[in-house]
């Protein structure tokens, strides 16, 4: 099983869209309306969108929405649950401030009166858990009993919100199953097919290069004009001459002198208009001068890019991918200009046509395959019955004129031979004048008709691929579900390298920054999220903080790289943590007899939408990132040591609760 489509996927090293310091594609889904509440919503769409930002990692927008809804009367079983795994999620106890603690103790009280469903049941169940850090009196087994009661749905929502917050024992007795869940769903779902499209660039709307304005001057039509009232008025003249005189022949010289001349004007337009066309199709298709260069970085050079790479990756069966790209270089050169030409000057992200350039290369293989991919050859070559025409036609038409000129000019030469001048002087006038309007009629049509024709397919792919992208794209919850599944796997490692069981562990925080040289995408409102995470684990024992990094390839589900670190309580010089513009945070580690080690937390290009609040969007994107509750613990530890282990609240709970560390 492989990551598909790759023909979405840049290809190795190739890098799209915004460069920051460390994205290299940055997508935002702006008509997404995922997380869209306001202040007037109902609280039922309050409490919804709450639930969203829990189950996607974002606890403490969840906390705000769901206090809300049920202020506003909102309220029952599934809401307070909710609101417990808010309070929870991704904090210890410790974490909690008083206010918090309180509402989190009033969330069980008159439970009696909730309707008896399953997430009453699991309502019920967490008080009993958290009770026995208040009480060590309290049986853990009796809330371990009602906890592994629960609807196995409830109990997964547990597990995943409330790690930080189960004793020792509960941990124990839920990891097999936690463990073997994450293994199993990590790749649920089609996870390597489709998360390929979340980070997928917004394919740019179809664009397709107007027609050139006509090129016929005012100067154009009034010659025209002109030299067919001359051509007319003189040739009127010299035929009631010919007419005058009675001659049958030069009678009929005449005659066939004007019908010819009308054949001679018909074959003589389509050949000149043939020919100027298929003359723009070889300048513009032409292989020999037709690659660019371009030294700066920019949209230009990255669609230049692009062409020659999809145009070599859709090679046609039968010929070498030299000879393909050699053949069609002016298909690769028109695409380019016109890509460039229609889309530079609206500063869209190069990554964003790419589509265009992939369909029309396969657009190219396929025509090639059918032997039309040079059909405008056929199609405007002059056909050698036309060129006949005209020419036998021009060469009558000139005898003609000599031998009734000269009929006319016997009759009487002075105002015949000026009639026969300036005939052939308004002919000409005329030839050429209607000649250059009628061919850019013509080529203004031909040219309509075939932009209207690459539009339509254009819009036809961009239906086809958008609809295939949001058909494909994981949901938040997925995404979250998949990141909290790998995490796990870490963890398990973890624990599985320094040989510890969960009584063992007193603390454990997760931090999860961006990789080098991952792309991001994000709804509107919500948090950014990575194609590379760096996983960083802190796990705190007795002996010390034991430090796990992995660097996980979030869209090709593997890890990479890993590092360990371990290092005593006093061995923890300082925390710091660096902000600026509000908007950037980066922690600062530094033991001792060490350099500080400084862990980018938030991008430095947040990305900020349209309507959207940057310190929110930046607590919300440290809320996912785990930085609060690791940075409570690194403090701690910083300020006091191994003391910080007699005085935090949860390791006291755990060791009334039987965890043997510290005692």
């Amino acid at each position: 099983m492989t990551g598909t489509p790759p023909e979405g996927t840049p290809e190795p090293g190739h890098n799209t869209g915004i460069r920051g310091h460390n994205v290299v594609n940055s997508v935002v889904y702006q008509d997404s309306i995922h997380y869209d509440v306001s202040p007037d919503s109902p609280p039922s769409k309050k409490y919804e969108v709450g639930v969203s930002y829990l189950r996607e990692g974002c606890p403490s927008l969840a906390r705000k929405l769901i206090a809300d809804a049920r202020a506003n009367g909102y309220d029952g079983g599934q809401v307070r649950f909710h609101m417990m795994l808010a309070l929870l999620s991704k904090r210890s106890y410790r974490d909690l401030d008083d206010e918090e603690r309180q509402q989190l103790a009033a969330l069980p009280q008159a439970t009696h009166k909730l309707p008896a469903d399953e997430w009453t049941r699991a309502l019920v169940a967490v008080s009993a858990v958290l009770a026995c850090y208040e009480d060590p009196s309290l049986d853990p087994v009796s809330a371990r009993r009602k906890l592994h009661g629960v609807a196995a749905e409830q109990r997964q929502e547990i597990t995943k919100h409330l790690d930080l917050v189960l004793t020792a024992s509960l941990r124990e007795s839920l990891w097999a199953e936690t463990r073997q869940n994450a293994e199993v769903s990590r790749l649920a779902g089609g996870r390597l097919d489709r998360v390929w499209a979340y980070f997928h660039p917004i394919p740019a709307k179809p664009r397709a290069r107007l027609v050139s304005p006509s090129t016929v001057s005012a100067r154009d039509r009034v010659r025209a004009a002109l030299g067919t009232l001359v051509a007319v008025g003189m040739l009127g003249y010299l035929g009631r001459t010919i007419l005058s005189s009675g001659q049958a022949l030069p009678i009929l010289a005449y005659v066939l002198l004007v019908a010819l001349g009308v054949v001679a004007a018909r074959t003589g337009l389509e050949w000149r208009h043939l020919a100027g066309r298929l003359a723009a199709k070889q300048r513009a298709f032409s292989r020999f001068g037709a690659r660019a260069y371009y030294d700066e970085p920019g949209f230009a050079r990255s669609v230049d890019h692009e062409v020659r790479y999809y145009f070599g990756k859709f090679v046609p069966h039968g010929i070498e991918r030299e000879a393909w790209l050699r053949e069609s270089a002016g298909f690769q050169a028109a695409l380019r200009n016109e890509l460039v030409d229609i889309y530079r000057e609206t500063r869209t992200e190069a990554s964003r046509v790419h589509w265009l350039i992939r369909f029309h290369a396969r657009d190219a293989r396929k025509r090639w395959k059918h032997g039309t991919l040079f059909d405008y050859r056929e199609q405007y070559r002059v056909r050698p019955v036309t060129q006949m025409s005209c020419v036998l036609s021009c060469v009558a038409v000139l005898a003609g004129s000599l031998y009734v000129g000269s009929v006319a000019v016997r009759i009487e030469i002075l105002p015949n031979a000026a009639a026969a001048v300036l005939a052939f002087a308004g002919a000409w006038a005329a030839v050429s004048g209607w000649g250059h309007i009628l061919c850019e009629r013509r080529r203004i049509s031909d040219q309509e008709r075939e932009r209207e024709r690459i539009f339509a397919a254009r819009k036809d792919e961009y239906r086809r691929w958008s609809q295939k992208l949001d058909n494909t794209r994981p949901s938040e919850e997925e995404m979250e579900d998949w990141l909290s599944y790998d995490r796990i796997m870490v963890l398990d490692k973890a624990l599985s390298h320094y040989k510890l069981a969960w009584r063992d562990v007193l603390a454990y925080a997760f931090l999860q920054t961006p990789g080098d040289h991952s792309k991001r995408a994000r709804v509107r409102n919500g948090p950014w999220r990575y194609s590379k995470y760096d996983l960083r684990l802190f796990l705190i024992t007795v002996d010390g903080v034991r430090e796990c990094m992995a660097e996980l390839d979030f869209e090709r589900v593997r890890f990479g790289d890993e590092a360990r670190t371990n290092y005593r309580f006093d061995a923890v010089s300082s925390v710091h943590v660096e902000i600026t513009d509000e908007l950037r945070h980066a922690l600062e580690l530094t033991l001792m007899n060490g350099q500080p080690r400084q862990i980018r937390v938030i991008d430095d290009q947040v990305g900020v939408g349209e309507g959207e609040d940057p310190k929110k969007m930046a607590d919300l994107n440290l809320d996912n990132a785990g930085f609060k509750h690791t940075l409570h613990i690194l403090e701690g530890i910083a300020a006091e040591g191994k003391g910080w282990i007699d005085r935090d609240p949860d390791i006291r709970a755990q060791r009334r609760a039987g965890v043997p560390g510290g005692a």
